[in-house]
């Protein structure tokens, strides 16, 4: 049996040593979205108002989507007995209503709501009756053309206390699948499985879910409320239990296991001494076209999650590009943003494919980094509106790594879908790394890149380690500068971790205000030799964006420094 349980210089200092090199309805199987026609409850959280209010049961509490009937729960409206009380919501739009549901109190006074009035616009639609025990009335018009209109409302010579309005409207929406899937290793002749659910509450969530066998379905669950329990056998169909993939999976509800197991008969267990290791190519990723896409279901991160647009959803193998769909992911825009994959260990990449939004906002992801481990492997371009990826292809040095990161800076950043892609034939392999010194430019390295940095002092924010974030955002606002304070000498510094021959150094100071403020520039190697702040010249950045200092121009006075 196999089992399974469920210094006031702005943005960048870089510093640059020159590299030497060492050598059920109309689906979409690919988006597992499909489209149904479902019934949905447009009152919920709508604008409500009703003739008074008593004993603190405000009109919203009918539409809070919380149903009590025991007034003292607080989830009930209240109106005074004052002639005719009425209550009311606003659709905000006009809709064809299919029914509508009441719920009124159990605690007492069921009666109230006897002989009230439902309109739907200025259509009377219905009268209630006396709910009893029974809490929830469902109203239908009996005349089609009644139940059209925006606002809905009830009103009665009486009391009126609701406890919920539902208001259902028919329309065609776009629905996930969910799914639990196991892999067994090899193929084998199944005998049987037996899924076992909840047996609390909620028995009934398994019902309609299909169980498939590699890419077949075997069986679709039943009655799953009579008990806990279930044999899946394909109807003794023994072409439909041969695989390799055993998999669980419900369109738009939950997926609820307590335990799955798959039996097979001894005499279709493999020889021990027959059995080759092979790599568990189910858990490295999905494969599209020669590729392995190796960032499919990994492990997520996201510098914020704003709106619901959770970082995972970026390699959720859903590409639909609609962020009302609910596939895409979304951060805040204060400074530097980003979002991270963990590919699970290092790979040779061969290209990283980029979804963004094209409904609205195409231009966000523009000028957006890639990453591939320490490497700048790229810059994103705005998506248009056409539903294709951004492809991003790096040179093979700079491709290798286990972490892929976007970042932009004091933008959104929302991704429909990250495609990390290795060649098949080395999705195996562990490719060999040399640790990053630091980002290329060009020839050069710079070796500050997010290096260790402090100063004397920091002023409104302005950290130390902005200076070597790799952004060159010369605007104060933009949060990418340093800044100390007023009082004193003042100073910034950056230890690179080791000794290099610096080529030059880069700086970028403020454009949008004090461009005057001068800075002194001081080398340490943490060695008995340094450059004195008399010899190098002070450089304002008043005129220009970034200023360069090339050391080997005053190299001759060297000689007279070292002791």
């Amino acid at each position: 049996m196999m089992r399974t349980t469920a210094l006031l210089c702005c943005a960048v200092v870089a510093l640059f040593a020159q590299e030497t090199s060492d050598e059920g309805g109309e689906s979409d199987s690919n988006s597992n979205i499909r489209r149904e026609e479902v019934f949905r409850n447009i009152a919920l959280g709508k604008p409500t108002k009703q003739s008074s209010t008593g004993w603190n049961g405000t009109p919203d509490k009918a539409v809070d989507g919380r149903i009590s009937g025991k007034y003292w729960d607080g989830t009930c409206t209240h109106c005074n007995n004052e002639g005719v009380m009425w209550w009311e919501v606003d659709l905000e739009d006009v809709y064809k209503i299919e029914y509508i549901e009441i719920y009124g109190r159990t605690d007492c006074c069921s009666e109230r709501l006897e002989g009230a009035k439902l309109w739907i616009g200025n259509n009377k639609c219905a009268t209630l009756k006396d709910m009893k025990a029974e809490q929830k009335e469902t109203v239908k018009c009996e005349d089609p053309a009644l139940s059209v209109g925006r606002k809905v409302r009830i009103e009665v010579l009486n009391y009126l206390t609701l406890c919920e309005v539902k208001v259902f409207t028919k329309s065609e929406v776009e629905i996930g699948m969910n799914y639990w899937e196991v892999d067994l290793g090899r193929v084998y002749n199944i005998d049987h499985i037996m899924i076992y659910g909840r047996s609390d509450r909620e028995q009934g969530w398994l019902n309609g879910a299909s169980v498939k066998i590699g890419q077949v379905t075997c069986q679709v669950l039943a009655d799953m409320e009579k008990e806990n329990k279930v044999k899946v056998d394909c109807g003794g169909d023994k072409e439909k239990l041969v695989g390799q993939m055993v998999r669980v999976e419900h369109w738009a509800t939950w997926v609820v296991l307590c335990e799955v197991q798959v039996f097979v008969k001894k005499d279709s267990l493999p020889d021990p001494e027959d059995v080759i290791p092979t790599v568990n190519y189910q858990n490295l990723g999905e494969v599209i076209d020669e590729y392995f896409n190796v960032a499919k279901g990994k492990n997520t991160s996201a510098s914020s999650e704003p709106w619901g647009g959770k970082a995972a959803r970026a390699v959720d193998g859903v590409t639909n590009q609609n962020w009302n769909k609910g596939s895409c992911t979304h951060t805040n825009n204060r400074g530097n943003e980003w979002w991270e994959v963990d590919l699970g260990r290092v790979y040779q990449v061969d290209h990283v494919r980029v979804w963004g939004r094209t409904d609205a906002h195409v231009e966000r992801l523009e000028g957006a980094r890639l990453w591939i481990g320490d490497h700048r492997c790229g810059t994103l371009k705005s998506m248009g509106k056409e539903a294709e990826p951004d492809i991003v292809r790096c040179e093979p040095e700079e491709s290798v790594g286990r972490y892929v990161k976007i970042e932009h800076y004091s933008q959104y950043i929302t991704l429909c879908e990250v495609q990390v892609m290795v060649k098949q034939g080395q999705v195996d392999q562990e490719p060999n790394t040399v640790a990053s010194e630091g980002e290329r430019w060009g020839n050069f390295t710079n070796v500050a890149f997010r290096k260790e940095a402090w100063q004397s002092s920091t002023g409104w924010g302005g950290e130390a380690s902005r200076a070597v974030d790799g952004w060159a955002k010369t605007h104060w606002n933009s949060g990418s500068c340093t800044h100390t304070n007023q009082q004193g000498r003042h100073t910034w510094s950056v230890n690179l971790g080791k000794v290099y021959k610096v080529d030059h150094v880069r700086f970028w100071g403020r454009t949008d205000n004090h461009q005057e403020r001068i800075i002194y520039v001081r080398v340490e190697q943490f060695l008995p030799l340094y450059i004195s702040p008399n010899i190098l010249p002070a450089l304002s950045l008043s005129e220009t964006v970034s200023s360069t200092l090339y050391l080997s121009e005053y190299r001759k006075n060297f000689d007279d420094l070292i002791y």
